[in-house]
């Protein structure tokens, strides 16, 4: 049953404008309300160069639109069982190492946790135009390109849990030494951020060394702080350097 909460009935034009987008450019994806549920579902096709690899491939998925859409990011899944063959053929025993979520059904990790706002919000216009083509489809080219070579592609990924976490703050703070994220972290929730001393180690204040950390520390104000503070725990009980990871884009 339909209910004034779902996003699709709330907001009809932008549904009807989502259907369109897909309708035109991933002709092989098709929209069904199930229990008042959006899904999307169909096949991908691959046919593109990946670090000078040739990439044709073909996956059947579907996408689960959450009661929030376009707030939160959408799930995920591969159905047509290509995961499973991919961990038997390269003897993989657990699917988180192709970045399937077991505890949830399997659902892919498309982005971390902290760049989910960044990738995905309400301001994107076309947004399942962009989750397609900027999230859905290089998943599946790495998933492929992995496959075919037992390696990932050069833009790499992050770690799993809370290395990946840090790995995500090195890369939008700079920092490669712990303690300095650390730092900013532990900053980020104060008032008058900018006057607070730059977790840097220069003993200046932010506005006037790192300025672009205001920013980012709005950025990361949007969070529940709960994840930022399990995030500092880590880092407290494993300080040292950041770990180097596979992700260079």
């Amino acid at each position: 049953m339909v209910t004034s909460k779902a996003w699709y009935a709330k907001n009809r034009e932008f549904f009807e404008s989502e259907k369109k987008i897909v309708k035109d450019e991933f002709p092989t994806l098709l929209y069904d309300v199930i229990g008042g549920q959006v899904f999307l579902t169909g096949k991908i096709y691959l046919d593109d160069k990946i670090d000078d690899i040739k990439i044709q491939d073909i996956f059947e998925i579907q996408i689960e639109f959450p009661d929030d859409y376009p707030k939160r990011l959408p799930k995920v899944r591969e159905i047509g069982g290509k995961k499973e063959q991919i961990l038997v053929r390269h003897k993989i025993t657990d699917m988180i190492d192709l970045h399937f979520i077991k505890s949830d059904r399997g659902s892919a990790c498309l982005c971390h946790p902290l760049l989910e706002k960044e990738y995905f919000n309400e301001q994107n216009l076309n947004n399942i135009r962009y989750f397609l083509n900027n999230l859905v489809l290089p998943f599946f080219y790495s998933l492929s390109f992995f496959d075919n070579t037992d390696r990932r592609p050069s833009w790499g990924e992050y770690s799993h849990g809370f290395q990946g976490t840090i790995e995500a703050l090195s890369e939008a703070t700079g920092f490669t030494e712990e303690k300095k994220i650390l730092a900013f972290l532990k900053v980020i929730h104060k008032k008058k951020i900018g006057s607070q001393v730059c977790p840097c180690g220069s003993s200046r204040i932010i506005t006037k060394c790192h300025p672009f950390l205001l920013e980012e520390a709005n950025r990361l104000r949007k969070y529940p702080k709960r994840l930022i503070n399990d995030v500092t725990d880590y880092i407290e009980n494993n300080k040292g350097e950041v770990k180097e990871s596979t992700k260079q884009g």
